[in-house]
C-alpha cells in the first residue's frame, strides 16, 4: 500500500490544567502544540494466515513514512520567513517555517513487525511476535507529533502495564500522573501459549518484554534517552494469563498481567518477583476484543 499524500492538521485548543503543569518543564511539551503533517507512507504486508483454519503461519509488516520535506523545500525556495519562539526550557533556540500559520512536522519513521504462529494440535498453539520501530524528527520540527510517537502497555502491548504507562527507558512519571508516556523508539516481543478449555472458552499464558525510548538528547525526562550500551538493561518484563471467549464472529479477551521487571524501579535491578512483596500496582486487568496479535 502506497499513500502518496497523507494530510493531517491538528489544532489543540483545550487542555487539562493538571496535564499542562505536568509537562510544563519537559521537552516533550512541544509535541502537544498545533501542527501540520504532509506525509507519504508505504506499507508492505505478507501474511500466510488463513481464517478458521489450524495451521502454522507467518505475518510480516513493514512501514515507512516521510513527512515535511516537500514543505521545507517550498518554504526555502520561496524565501518564507522563519519563526523563532522564546526558549523557556534552556534547550537552545530554534527556528521553523509555518504553513497556514501552523508549524509543520518533518520526520522519517519506520517500523517492522513479525509474527509466527505454531499449531501444536487442534487444542494448543504458540504464537510469537516481535516489533521494532524508530521515528526520527529533524529540520522544521525536532520532536515527533504526539500522534506519531510510540507507546506500549495495555491490552495489545506489554500487558502488565496500563496503556502508555511504561517508559521511556527508566523514566518514572510522577505519582498520580495521567498515563501518557511516549517515545521515538519502540522494541517489543511477546510469546503466548493458547489452549482450549471447554466449549467457547479458551485460555492463554503469556510473556511480554520491551520498552520505548527517546531519540533526541534534548529530551529532559531522566533516563528516557536511548543508549546502545544501556537499552537492553532497561527492558520491562511481564507475564500473565487470560481467557478468550470465542463466539466465532467475535472474540472477547480478558488478560491479567503481572510485572516481573520494572526498569523504573531502582532496587534489585528492577526485578520484582522474589525481591519484594507484590502489591495491587503490580497487576493489570485488561479487557479487549480480538487477539492481541
Amino acid at each position: 500500500t502506497w499513500n502518496l499524500i497523507d494530510f493531517n492538521m491538528v489544532n489543540l485548543f483545550k487542555f487539562d490544567p493538571d496535564f499542562i503543569d505536568l509537562i510544563r518543564d519537559l521537552y516533550i511539551k512541544s509535541s502537544f502544540t498545533d501542527h501540520l503533517i504532509l506525509a507519504m507512507n508505504y506499507s508492505f504486508i505478507y501474511n500466510t494466515q488463513q481464517l478458521n483454519t489450524k495451521q502454522n503461519y507467518s505475518f510480516l509488516k513493514f512501514n515507512v513514512e516521510s513527512a515535511g520535506n516537500l514543505l521545507s523545500l517550498l518554504s526555502s525556495v520561496t524565501n518564507q520567513p522563519k519563526v523563532q519562539p522564546v526558549d523557556t526550557l534552556g534547550l537552545g533556540s530554534t527556528e521553523f517555517y509555518r504553513i497556514f500559520n501552523t508549524r509543520f512536522a518533518q520526520y522519517l519513521k519506520s517500523d517492522l513487525e513479525f509474527r509466527y504462529g505454531y499449531t501444536i494440535d487442534k487444542y494448543n498453539a504458540v504464537v510469537a511476535r516481535a516489533f521494532l520501530g524508530v521515528g526520527f524528527p529533524y529540520g522544521n520540527f525536532d520532536v515527533l507529533p504526539f500522534e506519531k510517537k510510540y507507546f506500549t502497555g495495555g491490552a495489545n502491548g506489554i500487558r502488565a502495564w496500563q496503556v502508555r504507562a511504561l517508559g521511556p527507558g527508566t523514566y518514572k512519571a510522577p505519582a498520580g500522573a495521567y498515563p501518557n508516556q511516549s517515545g521515538d523508539i519502540k522494541l517489543e516481543a511477546n510469546l503466548e501459549y493458547r489452549f482450549k478449555l471447554v466449549g467457547f472458552l479458551d485460555g492463554a499464558i503469556f510473556l511480554d518484554a520491551g520498552n520505548i525510548w527517546a531519540i533526541n538528547e534534548k529530551d529532559n525526562r531522566p533516563g528516557a534517552l536511548f543508549q546502545i550500551n544501556k537499552f537492553y538493561k532497561q527492558l520491562a518484563f511481564g507475564t500473565g494469563t487470560g481467557f478468550r471467549f470465542d463466539f466465532t464472529y467475535f472474540i472477547f479477551r480478558l488478560d491479567l498481567g503481572m510485572k516481573l521487571r520494572d526498569p523504573a524501579q531502582e532496587l534489585n535491578n528492577g526485578w520484582i518477583v522474589g525481591t519484594r512483596p507484590l502489591t495491587s500496582k503490580d497487576f493489570v486487568l485488561s479487557f479487549a476484543i480480538g487477539y492481541p496479535f
